[in-house]
């Protein structure tokens, strides 16, 4: 496994036994980590000591707050629980022909992982923007629907807070942030 490859040949040759414990890896899956550890006890016969292992949302946690980042399916069940209490004709301006009564759970469970996309290719946007900043943006077509959105988004974002999760695209972007601060405190000394 080329993972393995490159993480013995980084480490020092001096010890016999591979020391790869200042290592932090991000690695997309749990089973992934443990194929690793694998592949790493069967290249270094001599032992390894194996480096951190961490998924995108272990990644992203990483002491930047109590909450912990919401999992895609923690994200869909949010907006599907947001929809399913959301009076239709309270969203005008985004659906100016719907029938009265809340979201049923099959529109629910279609909607969910459209606003999950949309709201994922927005926080992957250079400027990682949501709902409430396409509204505001000058020159917008249809700043209504974008409010209908923003104020769902807001909704959505009440219900991960309240399970005690962060959505993952406020995640990136405040991370983010947090390194540009970071590289500017060190351009400037």
């Amino acid at each position: 496994m080329a993972v393995a490859r490159h993480l013995i040949a980084a480490a020092p040759a001096s010890e016999p036994c591979i020391d790869l414990r200042a290592h932090r890896v991000v690695i997309p899956s749990h089973y992934a980590a443990r194929l690793v550890h694998e592949q790493l006890a069967l290249q270094a016969p001599a032992g390894v000591l194996p480096p951190q292992f961490q998924t995108p949302n272990d990644f992203l946690n990483l002491g930047y707050t109590a909450n912990q980042v919401a999992a895609p399916t923690d994200e869909l069940m949010a907006w599907i629980e947001v929809l399913l209490g959301t009076e239709r004709t309270t969203l005008t301006a985004l659906l100016p022909h719907a029938s009265t009564g809340c979201f049923e759970l099959t529109e629910a469970r279609h909607l969910a992982p459209v606003f999950t996309a949309l709201r994922e290719e927005l926080g992957m946007s250079e400027r990682g923007r949501d709902f409430a900043a396409v509204a505001h943006l000058p020159g917008n077509p249809e700043p209504a629907r974008w409010e209908d959105l923003a104020r769902l988004e807001a909704s959505y974002r009440q219900v991960l807070r309240e399970r005690g999760y962060e959505d993952r695209n406020d995640a990136r972007v405040a991370a983010a942030a947090r390194s540009e601060e970071h590289t500017s405190e060190l351009q400037s000394h």
